[in-house]
C-alpha cells in the first residue's frame, strides 16, 4: 500500500486556526461559559490563577463565526508567508508576546470591558509583514503559454513532468517542488492559478521551451504580438528583477487573451483544491472567488516593489469584466474606531469597479 505524508508548511498558523475554531464550538456547547472563563481578558482578582492564564488564551476567543472567519480569512493569508519567512518557533513566540501586551493592556486601561479575539494577532502580523519581502509572483502570460501549447497539441494535461533541481529552487510562493518529482501539468498549471507556486510554473516553463530563459524569450515575443507596449519579463514567475517591468493596460491586454481559452476558467475558478492525490492542499489567493457573485478569476500577486496586484474577471449580465489593481497597499483595509477602513483593499477596489460597470 502507498504511504503518504502529510505535509504543512504553515504549522502554528494552521494550529492557531484550528484551535480557535474548537474554541468557539466550545463557546456553543456551554453557552458562552468557557469563552467567558478562559478565553476572553478583563479586570479579575490577581489572586485568581486563570486572570494570567487569560492574558495568553483571550487570542483564541472569539464572540461568534463572522469574528472568527473574519480574523482567519486575513491570519491564513499573510500568516503562512511569515512563517515560511521567520520560522514556525518565532512566529508561535511573537503570537504569545502579542497575546501577553495585548492581554495586559486590556487589563490595566480598560477595566469596565472584555477583550477576546485574534485581531491584535493578525495585526501584527499585517504590520510584520511589511517589513517583509513577500514573493507571490504574478504569472498570468506564463498560464497564456502553457494553454495555448496545449490547445497546439505540444503539451497535454496528463504528461508528467520532472522537476529541475533549478525549478525546485525557487522561492516564495510555492507547492515545494523536489528535484526529481514528478507532477502532471494538469496539477502543475492548478498550482499556477490557484497557489502562485513559482516552482511550477519554471517546471512548466522548462518543460515547454526547455529552460526558463528561452520560455521568457517567448514570454516577450507573445507580449509584442498582444500590443503590451509597456511590459518586459526577465522571468516567468513575476519575481521582482531588474527590467522586469508591465503596466495594468498590459495585464488586462494579456487577461483579455488568456480568457479565449475555455481550460483556463477551469483553474482560475477553484477556490480550494488539492495536489499530490490529496495530501498537499491549494487554496486560491483571489478572495472574489469566494464570495463575489459572479467572479470568474483572474490571478493575484505581490512584491515589494510592486505591492499588492490582482487581475480580476468576473461576468455581469453577459459581459464579462476585466479589473487590473496594481501597487495596493499592505495595510489597506485596516478599520477605526468608528468603523471606516482607513484604505479600500485590492479586492474593494475591484469591487468597486465591477459594480460601476456593471
Amino acid at each position: 500500500m502507498k504511504r503518504f505524508a502529510i505535509r504543512f508548511n504553515a504549522p502554528v498558523v494552521l494550529s492557531f486556526a484550528i484551535i480557535s475554531l474548537l474554541v468557539l464550538v466550545l463557546d456553543s456547547v456551554t453557552g458562552g461559559a468557557s469563552t467567558a472563563r478562559l478565553f476572553c481578558v478583563y479586570r479579575a482578582p490577581l489572586t485568581d490563577p486563570l486572570t494570567y492564564v487569560r492574558f495568553f488564551t483571550h487570542v483564541l476567543g472569539h464572540s461568534g463565526y463572522s469574528h472568527y472567519m473574519g480574523n482567519m480569512l486575513l491570519l491564513l493569508l499573510v500568516g503562512p508567508g511569515l512563517e515560511e519567512k521567520y520560522g514556525s518557533r518565532n512566529l508561535l513566540l511573537t503570537i504569545v508576546i502579542t497575546a501577553f501586551a495585548t492581554g495586559l493592556v486590556q487589563f490595566l486601561l480598560f477595566p469596565h470591558s472584555a477583550l477576546l479575539g485574534a485581531s491584535g494577532v493578525v495585526f501584527m502580523m499585517i504590520v510584520l509583514s511589511s517589513f517583509t519581502e513577500m514573493k507571490k509572483g504574478g504569472i498570468p502570460l506564463t498560464m497564456l503559454l502553457v494553454v495555448e501549447a496545449i490547445e497546439q497539441g505540444q503539451l497535454h494535461l496528463e504528461d508528467r513532468v520532472t522537476c529541475s533541481a533549478y525549478a525546485a529552487s525557487m522561492g516564495g510562493s510555492q507547492v515545494f517542488l523536489a528535484e526529481g518529482e514528478q507532477m502532471s501539468v494538469h496539477d502543475l498549471l492548478k498550482s499556477v492559478a490557484v497557489a502562485s507556486g513559482n516552482d511550477a510554473a519554471v517546471a512548466l516553463a522548462e518543460q515547454i521551451a526547455g529552460s526558463e530563459s528561452a520560455f521568457v524569450e517567448k514570454m516577450n515575443r507573445r507580449a509584442q504580438e498582444l500590443g503590451m507596449k509597456d511590459t518586459h519579463f526577465c522571468n516567468c514567475n513575476g519575481l521582482p528583477a531588474e527590467g522586469h517591468v508591465t503596466s495594468a493596460y498590459d495585464i488586462a491586454l494579456m487577461s483579455r487573451q488568456l480568457l479565449q481559452y475555455d481550460l483556463i476558467r477551469d483553474y482560475v475558478g477553484i477556490w480550494m483544491d488539492s495536489i499530490r492525490e490529496g495530501p498537499f492542499q491549494l487554496a486560491n489567493t483571489n478572495k472574489l472567488i469566494y464570495y463575489y457573485d459572479g467572479a470568474t478569476g483572474l490571478k493575484t500577486g505581490s512584491t515589494d516593489a510592486a505591492g499588492y496586484c490582482i487581475s480580476a474577471s468576473a461576468q455581469r449580465e453577459g459581459m464579462e469584466l476585466i479589473a487590473v489593481v496594481l501597487g495596493a497597499l499592505l495595510l489597506a483595509g485596516l478599520y477605526t474606531l468608528f468603523g471606516d477602513t482607513v484604505l479600500p483593499t485590492v479586492t474593494q477596489r475591484v469591487e468597486d469597479m465591477f459594480n460601476y460597470a456593471g
